[in-house]
């Protein structure tokens, strides 16, 4: 028997295999995970490319966890990839196995399957309200742009000598957004409408910024946007939906209710002063006619 971080084991210790393993990917920052927690065990990730040979993560051999970060590693990311958990024993545990326990991951192919999250927009008024332009920022992804070497300022750098950030920038460039990464094939769809209103209409823009004409300008519209890639399975093609903004109350539709707002306080003063005229004429006249009764007062003899 050996004793590995107080656990006795055999000398042909066995790890479990990775269960559950599945690909978590969000605007290109792709992780695999899996489980269980290893227990007295590691794990080693090893992915490929379709048809290719079988690469190692640096950054998960021998790991104790259950996430692997393979963002930079999968590139190009118009194809398809795999991966293996392998579970292997400690370093100090001995066996003699051959072939450690391993699991297959689900095929995964970034530019078809990663999921795309909300983008942010702004709103700009046209034409005194009768025209909504929508400005919409493409989501940010971790990926950094190609410099081009034959117009980068550090071509004559030597990178691997070259300390930071220098060599970030003559490696790695500028972060790129999902439409670097898209290109024509990344859409939005856009759907709106009036406050209050549960019908919605729907437009289908290629570009990043988009007008909506022939509004009604003492009316409040309400905005959401998703991207969209039609190029992709269905299961993939809409991203999530970014919070509703809504458009500025229209000038007419507050003074009409200033006004409704000025008749019924005016109807309200109004009312008063009849009611308080009315319990005036009252106490008046039941006071006259209580006089009128009792007669003038007469004099003492």
């Amino acid at each position: 028997m050996v004793c590995v971080g107080g656990v006795q084991q055999s000398e042909e210790f066995f790890p479990p295999r990775a269960q559950n393993i599945n690909w978590l990917s969000i605007n290109f920052k792709t992780l695999l995970v899996w489980r269980p927690i290893p227990s007295s065990y590691t794990y080693t990730v090893e992915f490929f490319e379709q048809d290719q040979d079988f690469r190692r993560s640096p950054n998960c051999i021998h790991s104790e966890e259950t996430e692997c970060d393979l963002t930079n590693e999968l590139s190009p990311l118009d194809r398809t990839y795999s991966a293996i958990v392998q579970s292997e024993p400690l370093a100090e545990a001995k066996s003699d196995l051959v072939e450690f326990p391993f699991a297959r991951s689900p095929y995964f192919n970034p530019y078809r399957d990663s999921h795309i999250g909300p983008a942010e927009f702004r709103l700009q008024l046209e034409e005194e309200g009768r025209t909504v332009r929508l400005i919409i920022s493409d989501p940010m992804t971790p990926l950094y742009r190609d410099p081009d070497p034959m117009t980068s300022p550090y071509r004559d750098t030597d990178p691997m000598t070259t300390e930071p950030p220098t060599a970030l920038l003559f490696w790695q460039g500028q972060l790129m957004t999902v439409r670097d990464i898209l290109q024509n094939d990344l859409k939005y769809r856009i759907i709106y409408n009036k406050a209050g209103s549960t019908g919605k209409k729907e437009v289908v823009s290629e570009f990043s910024v988009v007008e909506i004409k022939t509004l009604d300008p003492e009316e409040t519209y309400c905005f959401s946007i998703a991207a969209y890639v039609p190029s992709r399975p269905i299961a993939s093609r809409l991203g999530d939906w970014s919070p509703l903004q809504c458009t500025p109350r229209g000038q007419t539709m507050l003074l009409q209710e200033l006004n409704v707002g000025v008749m019924a306080g005016a109807l309200l003063i109004l009312s008063t002063l009849v009611i308080i005229m009315i319990t005036l004429t009252v106490f008046c006249w039941r006071h006259y006619c209580t006089r009128s009764k009792t007669g003038p007062p007469t004099s003492p003899v």
